[in-house]
């Protein structure tokens, strides 16, 4: 049996053609949940970064607090003005720690 060559390419170019179809489609829809995946994975890494700012800034309350409670406490026992250092420098630092903290909440 003899084929002829144009008959052959009519029968080949749609089988081609399916066959490139069958591999280009799932490659382009692999690209696609690989591009979302990073989309995902680059959001949730700015949340992290964020929540970690947020969990640093909070940490300088509980001095500031501290600091504060020292300078009235020594204020109020013994009256001497330099007790009020400590606590304006503890409520300073206390608005700070709250506006960083604020400034770096996770929304």
């Amino acid at each position: 049996m003899i084929y002829y060559l144009p008959e052959v390419k009519s029968v080949l170019k749609p089988l081609l053609l399916a066959a490139l179809g069958s591999l280009i489609a799932p490659a382009i829809a692999i690209e696609i949940m690989v591009f979302h995946g990073h989309s995902q994975l680059r959001a949730n890494t700015d949340k992290v970064s964020q929540s970690q700012e947020t969990i640093f800034a909070t940490e300088d309350i509980p001095r500031s607090i501290l600091s504060t409670e020292a300078g009235e406490r020594g204020f109020v026992i013994s009256a001497g003005e330099a007790f009020l250092e400590p606590y304006r420098l503890g409520r300073e630092a206390l608005a700070a720690a709250r506006e960083r903290s604020d400034n770096s909440a996770v929304t």
